[in-house]
């Protein structure tokens, strides 16, 4: 259903099939196990918790701001309409992160801002409501910037809160490991 001139644009697929694999094989990047994280902007940040949710034994966490995430609520959004095509009954629900929400493992950043025009602070307030009410056991960490648009002043200043939540995730092993010996 996507539009003919946004076909071109590569897909999740090619980034863990093609990217990846070219990492591990070329120079032992993105290997299983290893403090691999992702993260994504806006319908990016969308990317960064499928990529992440889909490839748990690769990803030790994820990050993503500014991002949407259920489209079903929002039928006539042309963004959706522009992927997934007019008609929302024909819509892949593989493609909506919300649809395997039972299967997720990867700890995740979510953040965004209060005053972003371009994706409604809605879809991370939905987002929450469906990660605490069906898996409340997640290691998920909200942040929202009151004052924040959608825009490259907001997205650096949640680099260091990207970073510390990684930096977090890394650490944990390391005292799991310290604990156990």
């Amino acid at each position: 259903q996507t539009r003919k001139d946004w076909i071109k644009y590569p897909t999740r697929d090619w980034l863990m099939n093609d990217v990846c694999n070219y990492l591990r094989s070329e120079y032992d990047l993105m290997l299983r196990g290893h403090d691999n994280f992702v993260l994504g902007l806006s319908t990016g940040g969308r990317g960064a918790l499928l990529i992440a949710q889909e490839n748990p034994d690769i990803f030790k966490g994820a990050a993503s701001i500014s991002g949407d995430y259920d489209q079903s609520p929002y039928p006539t959004d042309n963004l959706y309409i522009g992927y997934f095509g007019k008609d929302p009954k024909e819509w892949n629900p593989q493609e909506n992160p919300i649809s395997f929400i039972d299967k997720w493992e990867v700890p995740m950043y979510i953040g965004h801002g209060n005053k972003d025009k371009v994706v409604s602070i809605s879809h991370m307030s939905r987002l929450k409501l469906f990660v605490d009410s069906l898996r409340p056991d997640l290691n998920f960490r909200y942040h929202i910037a009151e004052n924040a648009k959608h825009d490259y002043k907001y997205w650096s200043s949640e680099v260091a809160n990207m970073l510390s939540f990684f930096r977090d995730l890394t650490q944990s092993d390391k005292v799991a490991v310290d604990i156990n010996e």
